[in-house]
């Protein structure tokens, strides 16, 4: 006696299975077409000016955009600070309150052999302020380099072997 097997299958079940095929098809093709067309380079402020690619169409690295960009500049601010640049190139200058009362002035640091640091000044000096400096084998770039209190607080990403040193400028009457 032969066994007979019988499988009904409804409509709903084929058009839902040839719908997630089509997605696949569709997510694979997406996929393959990502590998094959990266997106452009997005400038890491953590490699040399001359491996990061340029801004300006014709520009071999974003060395040589800073080099148009200063062209640009027209004006300086003699006596004063440097605030800003306007889109044409102008600069825009405030008078300098931040130093006036202050006759000593001294930078403090801290070094680190993790991914921050964090240095503040001694008691009696007023922080003005502060920087970062990140330093690896690999890849690294500064994630963050903040004011805190009277100090500087610095985080830096890295591939591998991380340095890091925080730095703040402290003066006083």
């Amino acid at each position: 006696m032969p066994l007979k097997v019988n499988f009904t299958v409804p409509n709903k079940a084929i058009h839902a299975f040839i719908g997630l095929a089509v997605i696949a098809v569709l997510a694979a093709g997406a996929y393959a077409w990502v590998v094959a067309n990266p997106p452009l380079a997005v400038p890491d402020p953590g490699h040399a000016l001359d491996t990061i690619q340029g801004y300006f169409v014709g520009d071999t690295s974003l060395r040589a955009t800073l080099a148009k960009l200063q062209q640009t500049l027209s004006g300086d601010c003699a006596g004063e600070v440097l605030v800003g640049i306007n889109p044409n190139g102008t600069v825009v200058c405030e008078t300098d309150n931040v130093g006036s009362g202050f006759t000593e002035c001294q930078t403090n640091s801290n070094g680190s052999s993790s991914a921050s640091a964090s240095v503040s000044c001694s008691s009696g000096w007023t922080m003005v302020g502060g920087g970062c400096w990140c330093a690896a084998a690999g890849d690294y770039s500064i994630r963050r380099s903040i004011p805190n209190g009277n100090g500087w607080d610095c985080t830096c990403s890295y591939t591998d072997n991380p340095s890091t040193s925080a730095y703040v400028r402290c003066c006083r009457p």
